[in-house]
């Protein structure tokens, strides 16, 4: 779904933050544009669309964090509380499942004729509860972070090396 003009501006006038119109246009003039404060006001209340080659000079002027093509901030909100909702629900499901498994695997590790070989195998699954196995991937969440960071980090270092190189 398009971002509307009334939408892009409603963007444009929370990224400027205490940034006045009259400095914002001032930036944007620095960049070759005939901005002016009116021209400001004019793209917040919608009332002229925004080029994709201003937009790009606005970025650089702009603090990041927001996009000016974003929806509506709490429609973003709900949207993801909706998703929230729909993991939440798969999580409960999984969790009754496996739940429900490692029932299974206690009836059929105690059955009779199971060799305790078998019944040593299947024994640390019906030690594991579900909060540790979310504990366990919360830990892989943050190795996983950590590991991309330095490999961010290792790339960043040989690409500023291989532009120092004669």
């Amino acid at each position: 779904m398009a971002v509307s003009d009334e939408q892009i501006g409603k963007n444009l006038a929370r990224l400027r933050g205490d940034m006045t119109q009259k400095e914002l246009a001032a930036a944007m003039k620095a960049r070759g544009w005939r901005w002016s404060q009116t021209t400001v006001w004019s793209v917040e209340n919608g009332e002229r669309p925004l080029r994709l080659a201003e937009a790009e000079d606005l970025r650089s002027i702009l603090p990041s964090g927001w996009s000016l093509t974003m929806r509506d901030p709490d429609a973003g909100a709900i949207d993801q509380n909706k998703r929230m909702y729909a993991a939440d629900k798969a999580l409960r499901k999984a969790i009754r499942d496996y739940l429900e498994e490692q029932l299974q695997l206690r009836f059929a590790a105690t059955a009779e004729g199971v060799s305790p070989r078998v019944q040593e195998l299947v024994s640390d699954w019906l030690e594991v509860t579900p909060a540790m196995v979310v504990e366990e991937e919360a830990i892989e969440a943050d190795i996983e972070a950590d590991a991309e960071e330095l490999r961010y980090e290792k790339v960043r270092a040989l690409r500023e090396q291989h532009s120092e190189a004669p």
